[in-house]
């Protein structure tokens, strides 16, 4: 018996040592993997340095594509250099002309969407820009209202269409369309009409309970008054008032 525990102690130390070398050699194989790897990519990264400093024709191509990326499209169809403030390195200010450009950019598309995080995407500022320049800047205070008041327009004429006009709905039939009915929407129908015309507005009523005694508050404001300059002229502070304000 003894001998057999002895045969089975043996094994399982025989087993341990087989696993912990086959883990170390992995680990071994993974380290000088990750070590090759690391020395491959600086080797190649310092490769293109190298060749880049030395070809200045790449490198006014990659100033080149910089200049492509920075550049988006307005909306009187001019190709101009929008770089806002995630278009440029921190601490670098716009130049006028790219100043005025991202303030139409901004301005268009708040026109179009309506949503002040959405122009703001388009131009490339961020939202604490137009905060400002709605502070300090009254002309495109003033032009920022006209854009809302257009993206309101678009709204007006939307909702007139879907009341008045309607919309078409395709009817199917067996899976296939077989004609298309309008639809109309009774509901921005009323809210157009509320808009417009008084009578359909809804009614709004304020009441007021209880009574106000007017003269018992003047009474108590001429007596408060007067014990004031009682005591004002005691403390020698106005003092003694004179026939006139006894009487």
């Amino acid at each position: 018996t003894s001998h057999s525990c002895l045969q089975v102690f043996a094994f399982i130390h025989y087993r341990s040592l087989v696993i912990y070398r086959n883990g170390h050699e992995k680990r071994k194989r993974r380290r000088r993997q990750c070590l090759a790897m690391t020395l491959t990519k600086t080797l190649t990264k310092q490769g293109k340095m190298m060749a880049s400093q030395s070809d200045p024709t790449q490198q006014s191509d990659k100033a080149t594509s910089k200049k492509t990326r920075a550049t988006t499209r307005t909306s009187t169809g001019t190709t101009t250099r929008l770089r806002g403030a995630r278009g440029r390195r921190q601490g670098e200010s716009l130049t006028p002309e790219e100043l005025e450009a991202t303030k139409e950019a901004f301005l268009a598309a708040y026109a179009k969407y309506g949503a002040v995080g959405k122009a703001c995407d388009v131009a490339r500022i961020h939202r604490s820009t137009i905060y400002r320049w709605l502070e300090h800047d009254e002309t495109f205070s003033l032009r920022h209202g006209q854009a809302r008041e257009e993206y309101n327009d678009l709204l007006r004429t939307e909702i007139r269409r879907r009341a008045h006009d309607g919309t078409l709905k395709p009817v199917f039939q067996g899976g296939v369309k077989v004609g298309s009915i309008r639809e109309y929407s009774d509901t921005l129908l009323i809210f157009e009409a509320k808009a417009r015309m008084p009578e359909y507005r809804e009614k709004q009523q304020v009441e007021i309970s209880g009574q106000l005694d007017i003269t018992t508050l003047a009474a108590e404001a001429d007596a408060r008054f007067y014990s004031f300059l009682a005591a004002a002229a005691s403390t020698a502070v106005l003092g003694e008032p004179d026939g006139g304000a006894e009487g």
